[in-house]
């Protein structure tokens, strides 16, 4: 994954991770993380945009709060962080996950580039269609 990252950059092409975990422990650690290996590997820390999920889901979608597990080594940085209320990703409605994914796809799609791919990417299926009907009459031929 590091040598695709180093690709886009190296092509100075834009990078966004979204990133979609658990609201407790684990789930920032992850994030943390993944976040300070980029950083160790020149990346900026801005990398890494996190879509879902938030604490203020757990009210606003009305989920299921767990307890933060206490065996979890990093449960009590996180409860003084965050309190002990935490949520599976799988919790929130897939419908709000959808959305959520769509938007952050959305703001960091160039759309002229898209659009131009899109007639492109038709040019080529009628290109391969009128192929594929050529070879056809060939063979019955």
């Amino acid at each position: 994954m590091a040598r695709r990252l180093y690709e886009q950059a190296r092509d100075r092409k834009k990078i966004t991770i979204f990133y979609l975990g658990d609201w407790d422990p684990s789930g920032k650690d992850i994030e943390r993380d993944v976040t300070d290996r980029l950083r160790d590997w020149g990346f900026s820390r801005d990398l890494i945009e996190r879509v879902a999920i938030f604490q203020k889901d757990i009210r606003e979608f009305n989920l299921p709060p767990l307890r933060v597990k206490d065996k979890d080594p990093r449960a009590s940085k996180f409860k003084r962080q965050h309190g002990n209320e935490a949520v599976e990703l799988d919790a929130l409605p897939p419908m709000e996950l959808r959305r959520r994914l769509r938007q952050a796809i959305d703001e960091v799609i160039d759309h002229e580039a898209w659009d131009r791919a899109k007639l492109v990417e038709r040019a080529q299926r009628e290109t391969c269609a009128r192929y594929a009907g050529i070879l056809q009459e060939m063979a019955r031929t």
